[in-house]
């Protein structure tokens, strides 16, 4: 027909078109809707890695702590050879669990919270959870092991209480071996101050720390 186009022509072509563009259409929902469906997944991960971030956070705030108690006693002079030596093995396993603790809030993109700025603070800190001994005022290997049992017992209570609130299982077992090990240094460190007295040096049927 001479490069017309016959009206069966046109309107084959009509209704290839509109298919054309049903499909077009049915493909775009279909994305759109997979979209919004990772949007909605993605919200509440990363709602609950940022929780987890705030709950590590805070126990690494405390490992902290912990840490300096056992550099003030293991600086102050006053321990024995014996407990010099033993505190210096608990104090390493003391940084293993910050190197831990600090690798996950990376992962979970979370800000690492800095070492205590001042022994006031870091007292303040020990205080406000229940903690006991000083930081400053050591005259003594029983004071220095005082410390380091008061700073024990709150380290404990910050992982007691991660369990209870961590979302992760990878995160919730660290948390559970934390604890385990912070027990077991209590229970070491109660040996070095009551040596011999094993009702004094044996944990609790329960361990939960204080908070």
């Amino acid at each position: 027909m001479s490069g017309l186009l016959s009206r069966r022509e046109l309107v084959a072509r009509a209704r290839a078109a509109a298919a054309t563009a049903a499909v077009s259409g049915v493909v775009a929902g279909t994305g759109q809707v997979a979209l919004a469906d990772d949007a909605r997944a993605q919200a509440p991960a990363a709602t609950t890695e940022r929780a987890d971030g705030e709950v590590l956070s805070l126990v690494l705030s405390l490992e902290l702590v912990v840490v300096l108690a056992y550099r003030r006693a293991l600086d102050s002079g006053f321990l024995t050879p014996r407990s010099q030596h033993v505190v210096a093995q608990l104090l390493a396993q003391e940084h293993e669990h910050v190197h831990v603790v600090r690798s996950a809030l990376r992962r979970l993109g979370t800000p690492a919270p800095p070492p205590p700025k001042s022994l006031e603070y870091a007292q303040s800190q020990l205080t406000a959870r229940n903690g006991w001994g000083s930081f400053t005022d050591l005259h003594s290997e029983n004071d220095c092991l005082g410390l380091l049992t008061g700073a024990e017992a709150v380290a404990q209570g910050a992982y007691y209480q991660a369990l209870g609130t961590l979302s992760h299982a990878g995160l919730l077992r660290t948390a559970a071996q934390a604890l385990a090990s912070e027990a077991q240094h209590e229970t070491v460190i109660e040996g070095l101050l009551h040596p011999g007295d094993v009702k004094r040096s044996v944990p609790s049927a329960f361990v939960e720390g204080i908070s």
